[in-house]
């Protein structure tokens, strides 16, 4: 490896996460509630049929990492309930996993392409929303526009107590009303972060009274999607049959679902978060489709029977990681010769690196991202050893002291010790040499994040909406709510516009505005570099291709069963 002499980078990668998918790996949420365009290596199946090749019927079975314990998204103490909860949930959208728009559910289209938001002279603002014509309860009851207004409502209240899940934002509504199909929700201010945090209506008609948190686990509501349940061990799986009441239809007005029978489980074993045994099983021919655990010998497993018919697929999520340059004093605790503040060390670092390279060499189930606003963003650069070489050479003939940096990642994850590593190859083509400090997610998280002691950091964000990411990056900010790597300290023009656009987003009602804004801001990110994003923590599926079609991965919060009503089972 080439030294430039009195150059020395000494990398640390400052992360949480956990050993496999039976515990979540750590990651700062950037929604606009706090702190995966898809990406796939294999073209997705259609997902959408107008007519089945075989008619209609079959039983799939699908295993998941997390056991089905409930129903109900916002009940204390449950887990696991997307995937099952799609096949009964009323939604007002999905998010589509090729570009992560909202497609609409229940709801005829969204107020902000539909035009339905107005702005009072008092400046709140009234959204309007439709359900869709012939909607209805599994128990025959319609689903009404007093359904969603009561659903916003019940979400603010639960947003107010401080409950996990609702936004903050929802905490603004202020009214609710309905007529008809018609639901009319009031906020106090002008935004668009609600309509991507209202994405369920609920039947007011079995759950007014009850407390959404302690009193119901959502298996004995009426189901407003393409099945209804038949049975439940919570903990292990849950069965569902057709809803013959449903209101979907496919793009030649054919009946939706076509499958008779889900079944969601887990392992099948004596615990229900063996994920080895979850592979074992659907290796055996017991599952058609798997929640495929994200770390490379379960998928390298499941590739090895690709010739036997499982067909292995994934999807960028919305989790992505991304290093991160500290501006603050107090990285010099971490390391007292910092030189973040060079925008020269920033480019160099930005320009060696490699994602794809990184990922080969690590061996890591992720994938490449370019971008923060939408998942076929290419606005980061890519790898380009000669700039980056040069830039360092330009470091090294002005700096008065050398470039130092630390870079820290916990021990207790395989990917990021795995990445770091890589990192050594490609920082050392361009004369940096550098070594990596292991930190616990806890400690980094509960006292080295906050207090901005660390140099450079990487770990993760979710990042499906990027009103949140605009709030946790803006100079304006107080860490660690915002400015989280002490970008203010750097003075810059572009941060003060980056502030201006984050306030402008936050109170437009125009999508096109907002769109806009969001590319400017990611614009400024990349000319000004407070970090650089790297991956997606990949989202996996696998199933045996005559077991089951219209299956694509979705690194949503939408999640694998997001096009469920659609799934077919060939043969029957």
């Amino acid at each position: 490896m080439r030294t430039i002499l009195g150059l020395v980078l000494s990398l640390a990668l400052l992360v949480a996460a956990c050993t496999s998918e039976a515990a979540e790996s750590t990651t700062t949420e950037v929604t606009s509630t706090q702190p995966e365009s898809t990406t796939s290596t294999e073209s997705p199946e259609t997902t959408t049929s107008t007519i089945p090749p075989d008619g209609y019927g079959g039983e799939v079975v699908i295993g998941v990492q997390a056991p089905p314990t409930g129903l109900n998204p916002f009940s204390r103490g449950l887990w696991g309930e997307t995937i099952p909860g799609n096949a009964v949930w009323a939604r007002t959208f999905h998010r589509d996993p090729e570009t992560w728009e909202m497609v609409p559910h229940v709801v005829t289209d969204l107020p902000s392409r539909t035009g339905a938001i107005e702005i009072g002279d008092d400046g709140t603002m009234t959204v309007t929303y439709e359900i869709v014509a012939d909607a209805v309860w599994s128990d025959g009851v319609s689903i009404t526009g007093d359904d969603l207004a009561w659903t916003a409502l019940a979400m603010r209240d639960l947003a107010l107590s401080g409950a996990l899940g609702p936004s903050s934002v929802l905490s603004e509504i202020v009214g609710a009303d309905s007529v008809g199909r018609l639901a009319f929700i009031t906020f106090e201010r002008p935004n668009l972060a609600f309509e991507s945090e209202l994405w369920i209506v609920l039947p007011s008609h079995v759950l007014e009274g009850v407390d959404l948190l302690e009193e119901t686990d959502g298996l004995d509501w009426p189901s407003g999607g393409p099945f209804v349940l038949e049975e439940a061990e919570p903990g292990r799986s849950i069965t569902f049959v057709r809803n013959e009441s449903y209101w979907e239809t496919d793009e030649s007005g054919g009946s939706l679902p076509y499958l008779d029978r889900l079944i969601v489980r887990a392992s099948g074993s004596a615990e229900p978060w063996d994920l080895e045994a979850l592979v074992d099983a659907f290796l055996a021919g017991d599952l058609d489709v798997v929640d495929l655990p994200r770390f490379m010998p379960a998928i390298d497993r499941v590739r090895a029977a690709e010739g036997d018919g499982a067909v292995v697929r994934n999807a960028a999520s919305t989790i992505v990681e991304h290093v991160t340059f500290q501006f603050g004093d107090g990285r010099f605790e971490s390391n007292e010769l910092s030189s973040n503040e060079d925008i020269r060390l920033r480019r160099a670092i930005a320009s060696a690196v490699d994602r794809e390279a990184l990922i080969e060499a690590a061996q890591v189930p992720w994938v490449p991202v370019y971008g923060l606003s939408s998942p076929g963003s290419d606005a980061w650069p890519e790898g380009d050893q000669t700039a980056a070489s040069g830039l360092v050479d330009e470091l090294t003939d002005e700096l008065e002291r050398s470039p130092a940096t630390v870079l820290s990642t916990t021990g207790n994850a395989d990917e990021r010790p795995a990445i770091a590593q890589a990192l050594d190859a490609q920082l050392g083509a361009i004369g940096i040499d550098y070594g990596s400090e292991l930190l616990d997610s806890v400690l980094f998280f509960g006292e080295v994040f906050d207090q901005g002691t660390y140099d450079l950091g990487m770990w993760a964000w979710s990042v499906e909406d990027p009103m949140g990411w605009l709030r946790v990056l803006d100079p304006a900010e107080a860490p660690p709510d915002g400015d989280f790597g002490r970008w203010s300290e750097l003075g810059s023009e572009a941060g003060d516009r980056f502030t201006e656009i984050r306030l402008a987003a936050e109170s437009t009602v125009s999508r096109d505005e907002l769109e806009t804004l969001i590319a400017e801001a990611e614009a400024i990110l990349v000319e000004e570099l407070p970090l650089i994003p790297l991956f997606s923590r990949a989202a996996y599926s696998a199933h045996w291709i005559d077991g089951v079609s219209g299956v694509a991965p979705n690194g949503t919060s939408s999640e694998l069963t997001w096009n469920i009503a659609h799934w077919q089972k060939p043969g029957e």
